[in-house]
């Protein structure tokens, strides 16, 4: 799904978003570690995900 959204150029998706939509997420994060870049947005604190 990130690799998809980054190449329509849609930019990030959120982790709270990741995290909902899929039941072991930190599993699949985890194996994708290397190709995922986290941004905290400073005004809400919320972590945004970028497929690299």
């Amino acid at each position: 799904l990130l690799k998809q959204h980054d190449l329509k150029g849609l930019g990030g998706i959120f982790l709270e978003d990741v995290q909902e939509s899929l039941p072991h997420c930190e599993r699949a994060l985890k194996s994708l570690a290397q190709e995922i870049l986290y941004i905290t947005r400073p005004s809400d604190k919320k972590k945004i995900l970028f497929y690299n």
